[in-house]
């Protein structure tokens, strides 16, 4: 698969999975979730660890409310069932242990998807929000 919202790239035993959209802080669109869904898949397969970061200021500023992809037509019990849980579940059951290295914002939903990892940590820089 080409990745055009995130990079993975394999450092001997190591995948590094980093979020590749800077200039929306990373935020998740529908293709950016299909996109990790795919590489989780593939670094559990090829890898002994996985790391999950963000390119730029941002972790993952969380749901692209921009995204017209879904914003046209937002089923949003759709989006969470077919989209967010599945790239999620993919995440917390990946046969090798996967860290979040969150820089800055990881919020709403790019706080669960740091706090799906294994292990998460944290800059100096890293703030947590989650919307209640």
């Amino acid at each position: 698969m080409q990745y055009q919202t995130i990079r993975l790239s394999l450092r001997g035993d190591i995948a590094v999975l980093a979020l590749n959209r800077p200039e929306v802080m990373n935020a998740l669109n529908t293709q950016m979730r299909a996109e990790i869904l795919h590489a989780v898949k593939e670094a559990g397969a090829s890898a002994r660890v996985l790391v999950i970061t963000g390119k730029g200021r941002a972790f993952c500023s969380g749901q692209d409310l921009g995204d017209r992809a879904s914003a046209a037509s937002v089923d949003l019990e759709r989006t969470l069932r077919d989209e967010y849980e599945p790239m999620l579940k993919a995440i917390y059951d990946c046969p090798i242990p996967t860290i979040a290295a969150v820089n800055g914002a990881a919020a709403g939903a790019g706080a669960n998807l740091a706090l799906a990892c294994d292990v998460v940590i944290a800059a100096r820089s890293a703030v947590f929000l989650q919307a209640f």
